[in-house]
């Protein structure tokens, strides 16, 4: 009786030893596959790791995990390969012990980085838990020694199971909170780890790496930028020049209008004096528009982004920390500072190209669409004194005026496509396109459908250019098409 008592006893630790050895050859697996994905972690300029998971990291990436759960799982399996569990030798009987509830819960807290009642909360909280007395189930069974299955083997360890369902832990608080209480003075009293010379070396010398290959990323930018803004003030250099040459031309065909003939009826003077005081309101705006300019300030010479970081000062950084995680965090911070200085110096050559154009595009909706719309205006109430019934003479001089509005708004329409702005094609009797259109009016017209264009009131302005894709600078007003609704 007692002989099968042992018998069985032996089978079932021999069985436990052959489920943890499969257990942690399967853990190293599953660690070597992580390797390269810790490596990559570790190597991240920005890393968010924290810092009581580095050590696990470094372990990863070097391979040490891996290695001692493989020299463990072989130790186990020599010394149950003959069989031989009669006499064990007293640290593996130690080794395989059971752990007390009180020991395995600071294990699993010190490993997750939680506070017990933490860990007990988690694990009372998970669905399925085992109850006190209940086995862990399995899917697959094992290899034994000999490479056989074992159906019907017990799981390898239910202690941290056991430990939390055990009432002195389920039921008595000061138990966690005594264990919280030791988990916090082993945290606090943890030594960091010691780093040498070598090191120190590597993390200064991975640093520069990083630094340097930012920097050239950076000054490559740079440069794109600084194009980019002397690209973009060529552009607004040929449309003031060619807007003051536009102004020259345009005042001068202004100041050649014949006085009003003095056989033009006095029907017709009114409407035609009122057209030369807006040929006079014009010149002034024209004269006007040389002290609206925005200067273009740039600097003679762009900041260059260089490497700010030395060997030597990082080397101060490093060799002045406690530990290799508290190096390498202030060199990065040392570093950050250096990029944060770096990225304004590549910024200011794009913000320049973009203060350029937007000053350019605010003088011509400002100042100089005006006089276009002005000229626009003056030709639409010109156009009436074309009509037979206001004489000979008003009609040969309201051609002369309709000649001036065109040659002058030639002038200005010319200087707006050095920078690739047009007007803005309107077709009457199309649907309204609110992407380029608003509506300024509407009307009814029984055979034309809701919405539909009949005139523009108002032109609209569009730019495009080889490097800047269509855009609208400013809406076209049109009058549009609204039918009363129908008594049904």
């Amino acid at each position: 009786m007692a002989a099968n008592q042992n018998r069985f006893e032996e089978d079932e630790l021999k069985d436990n030893a052959y489920h943890l050895v499969a257990a942690l050859r399967a853990v190293a697996d599953a660690h070597d596959q992580m390797k390269p994905y810790a490596v990559e972690l570790l190597g991240t300029r920005t890393s968010l790791v924290e810092k009581r998971f580095a050590k696990n990291l470094r372990e990863l990436s070097d391979g040490t995990t891996t290695k001692t759960l493989i020299d463990l799982a072989n130790w186990i399996e020599g010394k149950y390969k003959t069989g031989d569990l009669t006499n064990p030798p007293e640290n593996l009987s130690a080794d395989l012990s059971p752990i007390s509830p009180e020991d395995s819960l600071m294990i699993v807290a010190e490993e997750s980085g939680d506070s017990a009642s933490s860990v007990v909360d988690q694990v009372q909280n998970t669905p399925d838990r085992p109850l006190p007395g209940e086995s862990v189930g399995h899917d697959d069974p094992l290899p034994d020694a000999s490479g056989v299955e074992c159906e019907d083997s017990p799981p390898a360890s239910t202690a941290f199971v056991e430990c939390v369902s055990d009432p002195a832990v389920l039921e008595l608080p000061t138990f966690v909170e005594d264990l919280d209480d030791k988990f916090e003075s082993t945290q606090l009293t943890t030594e960091p780890a010691a780093f040498d010379e070598s090191i120190i070396a590597g993390l200064v010398h991975d640093a520069l790496g990083e630094e340097m290959a930012e920097c050239e990323k950076d000054n490559a930018e740079t440069v794109l930028h600084i194009q980019n803004c002397e690209a973009v003030r060529q552009e607004a250099v040929r449309f003031y020049d060619q807007l003051s040459n536009s102004s020259e031309a345009s005042i001068e065909i202004l100041s050649q209008v014949p006085p009003l003939p003095e056989d033009v009826p006095d029907a017709s003077r009114v409407l035609i004096e009122s057209r030369l005081q807006s040929l006079a309101l014009i010149s002034k705006m024209i004269k006007r528009l040389e002290g609206r300019i925005v200067p273009i300030d740039l600097p003679l010479s762009w900041d260059m982004p260089a490497v700010r970081g030395t060997e030597q000062s990082l080397l101060t950084i490093a060799t002045a920390a406690e530990s290799a995680e508290v190096a390498r965090t202030r060199i990065k911070e040392d570093l950050r500072s250096a990029s944060l200085a770096r990225y304004s110096l590549v910024t200011l050559p794009k913000e320049a190209g973009k203060k350029i154009t937007k000053d350019l595009i605010d003088f011509v909706s400002r100042h100089l669409l005006p006089i276009v719309d002005s000229l626009d205006d003056g030709e639409t109430y010109a156009k009436p004194l074309l009509e037979p019934e206001h004489g000979t003479s008003t009609n040969e001089f309201a051609n002369i005026i309709l000649g001036v509005y065109g040659s002058v708004r030639k002038e200005f329409l010319l200087a707006l496509t050095t920078i690739g702005i047009t007007v803005t094609n309107v077709s009457c009797g199309t649907l309204i396109d609110y992407e380029s259109q608003e509506p300024f009016d509407s009307e009814p017209e029984s055979t034309l459908p809701d919405e539909t264009v009949l005139s523009v009131s108002r032109n609209g302005y569009q730019r495009q250019t080889e490097s800047i894709p269509q855009r609208t600078i400013r809406m076209a007003q049109v009058i549009i098409v609204k039918n009363p609704r129908s008594a049904n």
